[in-house]
């Protein structure tokens, strides 16, 4: 496999064909295409400076020429599922904007890792800001937030029909159908009461 420069500039250099193809297919403008691109894959950064794309995702996101949650669909959370109902995190919000020391990661025995460090190692959060002592964790992009929103909904909400709710979601917000988006909200809340 042959790894592309996948920082920004570096996807219209690459992909510029496959951006000319998914415009025409979806009718939208480049500037839009390429803005929900970033929203959706970029963001991964290893200094807080430099973010990258998602290099497998973008793949699948030109080939099927659709925004995809290909984080969540890859299915690949058994282990990220239990290690927040082993820690009692209920509230992916905790994480946003984490400091940490910046020796978290230094531990090798699986059983001893801080479940932040297994996080970042596994691609959930990103280096949002790198600083002397410290390093400030964020999700990297909307595609990873969704996923992680999804798995919380299905497996620690225990959210019935969360599929339908999250399309209902979605749907409201896309139509700007504030009125239905609230009432979708009541309903899922409801749900878990």
């Amino acid at each position: 496999m042959i790894f592309l420069d996948v920082v920004r500039g570096g996807v219209e250099k690459n992909y510029g064909h496959k951006i000319k193809k998914t415009v025409k297919s979806m009718n939208i403008s480049c500037e839009l295409l390429l803005e929900n691109v970033r929203k959706y894959y970029d963001g991964f950064s290893f200094n807080g400076e430099i973010k990258v794309y998602n290099q497998f995702f973008l793949n699948s996101f030109f080939d099927k020429e659709r925004f995809d949650n290909c984080w969540y669909n890859a299915g690949q959370y058994s282990f990220f599922i239990k290690w927040i109902k082993r820690y009692g995190i209920n509230d992916p919000e905790k994480y946003r904007h984490l400091i940490i020391p910046i020796d978290f990661a230094d531990l090798d025995e699986i059983k001893r890792v801080r479940l932040d460090s297994f996080l970042y190692q596994d691609g959930y959060f990103t280096i949002e800001k790198l600083e002397e002592q410290r390093i400030i964790l964020d999700y990297p992009n909307y595609e990873v937030v969704n996923a992680i929103s999804k798995l919380y909904a299905q497996y620690i909400y225990k959210i019935d029909g969360f599929v339908a709710v999250w399309n209902d979601i979605w749907h409201a917000l896309e139509n700007h159908d504030l009125k239905k988006l609230i009432n979708v909200y009541n309903i899922a809340i409801a749900k878990l009461l």
